[in-house]
């Protein structure tokens, strides 16, 4: 039995297949997200800039502000509720 011993061309090849099918399982893995442009102020990302250095452990700007947009939205319609609720109670009065 001859074995063939790899070459550094068929380490590349092996690696960038092993690349492509990890991209294509994590792509599939994520949920589907598009470029937006918004203006923020600057020292407004210069404090979140700050934060996440300091407290930040790897999370991106991005994943910060979307995962403040969600909570926000959280916030404002349980707000909404609450005052749908006791204008509810105002007219069953």
């Amino acid at each position: 039995m001859q074995f063939k011993k790899r070459t550094d061309l068929d380490k590349l090849e092996e690696m960038e297949s092993l690349q492509n099918k990890f991209k294509e399982s994590s792509f599939r893995e994520k949920v589907q997200k598009k470029v937006f442009s918004v203006y923020l102020s600057v020292d407004l990302m210069e404090e979140l800039d700050s934060f996440l250095k300091e407290f930040g452990f790897g999370e991106t700007k991005g994943s910060f502000i979307e995962n403040a947009i969600r909570t926000m939205i959280l916030l404002r319609k349980k707000k909404i509720r609450r005052e749908l609720e006791d204008k509810l109670k105002k007219l069953e009065e």
